[in-house]
């Protein structure tokens, strides 16, 4: 979602400008970075950092996110084919929120932070560090598609587990990781999601 659909890095680091919460963000990014705590532990101490607070000037800052150019034409053509949509992400819910009015997915794995009256009162880990590969299996599963039938698009090394199913078509989309771009069947550099189409 981060960096595909959407135009956006990383939507924990959004919020994380927006709270405020720029420095301790960058000491747990360090501390997992140096394999001092997993990708759990460092997801529970970001929200950690947020809990409880005025959430306003994130969902503020969410307003600002958009699509990335061509991501409705590109999702609707794939549709219109009879592919199925959707993204399956390590980002949070509430920045996919924000664009499911404009674009409908079929599909949506995402972390999902909880509030209540604009305050974090909790939340929901469903895709960590490694586990879009682990998803993407039982997506296709549950829909009983093959894995040479799949197609995923990604754009960081946290993609690096889809990229090695075996069978599944991979696209790199203008990817930061090397080893991505290796991996990938068709590396693309564009500023419209359309040509992944």
């Amino acid at each position: 979602m981060d960096g595909t659909i959407v135009e956006l890095k990383s939507s924990w680091w959004l919020i994380h400008e927006a709270m405020g919460t720029v420095d301790i963000a960058r000491t747990y990014h360090d501390m997992f970075a140096a394999g001092k705590i997993d990708y759990d532990k460092w997801a529970e101490l970001d929200v950690g950092a947020w809990m409880g607070r005025d959430f306003s000037p994130a969902l503020k800052a969410l307003d600002r996110v958009r699509l990335v150019s061509g991501a409705v034409a590109a999702i609707e053509r794939l549709q219109f084919n009879g592919i199925l949509c959707g993204v399956v992400s390590a980002g949070l819910n509430v920045v996919l929120e924000k664009v499911l009015d404009v674009v409908k997915l079929d599909f949506a794995e995402v972390n999902e932070l909880i509030l209540r009256e604009n305050r974090i009162v909790g939340w929901r880990a469903k895709v960590g560090y490694k586990d879009k590969g682990v998803i993407v299996r039982r997506l296709a599963g549950d829909v009983g598609v093959p894995l040479s039938r799949i197609a995923v698009v990604g754009d960081a090394i946290n993609d690096l587990e889809m990229f090695e199913l075996p069978s599944v078509f991979k696209v790199a989309y203008n990817s930061s990781s090397e080893e991505l771009n290796r991996l990938a069947d068709l590396v693309v550099r564009s500023s419209d999601l359309e040509v992944v189409a």
